[in-house]
């Protein structure tokens, strides 16, 4: 890193390599998937499936019943949008699966038209106009301020994490 780190990069955010110390789970390297203010969201390296690691919703650190001891970034995310991170591409085939890995709507292609990243809008558009938007905490502080606009009931959230895409080649 460079000497100008900044709050944020001490943080972990959505998309960077981290490697978490824990009690409970032991040493686990991987990508930070999902994340909110309630929950970081790890899918380790050689693993097919993710790591949950509860957040106290009041402060923001790690549950204790998890015994984190330390977090190790070993590298920052190079863009915000879940849509880049995903490197999704226009022409590219979208399969969609419940969390208990079921396929949804087998068989019906789910082909990629264009990725949007702007500093609104996060999100994947299908060929046959469905847009897929990403709601993403891009930083501790933009969850922060995202739960406490969820709990005052002023805004609702728009990321369901029912769907998980996973690419197929072209």
């Amino acid at each position: 890193m460079s000497n100008n780190i900044g709050p944020d990069d001490l943080v972990p955010e959505l998309g960077d390599l981290v490697t978490f110390v824990s009690r409970v789970h032991k040493n686990t390297t991987g990508h930070i998937v999902y994340r909110d203010g309630t929950l970081i969201r790890i899918r380790p390296f050689g693993f097919l499936g993710t790591i949950d690691f509860d957040l106290d919703p009041a402060t923001g650190q790690f549950a204790e019943r998890l015994g984190v001891t330390e977090i190790i970034i070993h590298k920052k995310r190079k863009d915000p949008h879940y849509s880049v991170q995903l490197s999704t591409a226009p022409g590219e085939v979208l399969e969609f699966y419940t969390p208990e890995g079921y396929a949804i709507d087998a068989g019906i292609p789910h082909i990629v038209q264009d990725v949007i990243a702007t500093d609104t809008d996060d999100a994947i558009v299908l060929t046959d106009g469905t847009p897929l938007r990403l709601w993403i905490c891009r930083t501790a502080r933009h969850c922060a301020n995202r739960r406490k606009r969820s709990v005052r009931g002023r805004r609702r959230k728009q990321f369901s994490s029912c769907r998980r895409a996973r690419r197929r080649g072209n």
